[in-house]
């Protein structure tokens, strides 16, 4: 039976100095190249899948927000108010699931066949 991985995307991204750097780091970094970050993938409940930065992969960065980062696949968001009362909305489409940019999955065929349809199939790896 065939294991399938799958890595997401990264993105150059991160630059090697700050905005308000000055003086021999800003010398000397100016003329390094971004550093890799890894991208986020959310796979949604309408069969889509999106990204919190875009790359060639995959350009939709359109998600869901507010979610709830522990219980990412909860039909409604919910938060704190000011005064501590609770509010809810409910949402059109959901997150069902978040692979983390930097990590490697084990993920099933019908994973695998979605990933690839969006994409993703170059960050799929399969194992015989």
């Amino acid at each position: 039976m065939a294991t399938y991985t799958f890595e997401p995307p990264v993105a150059k991204i991160l630059p090697r100095y700050l905005a308000d750097t000055r003086g021999l780091q800003y010398l000397l970094f100016r003329y390094y190249q971004p550093e890799y970050k890894g991208v986020n993938v959310y796979a949604l409940s309408d069969g889509t899948f999106a990204q919190d930065y875009p790359t060639p992969e995959n350009q939709n960065t359109n998600f869901p927000l507010p979610f709830n980062p522990t219980e990412p696949n909860a039909p409604y968001a919910q938060w704190t108010n000011i005064d501590g009362t609770l509010s809810f909305k409910t949402l059109p489409v959901r997150i069902e699931k978040i692979y983390l940019g930097g990590h490697i999955y084990t993920i099933t065929a019908g994973e695998a066949e979605k990933l690839s349809a969006a994409g993703y199939e170059d960050r799929i790896t399969v194992t015989p």
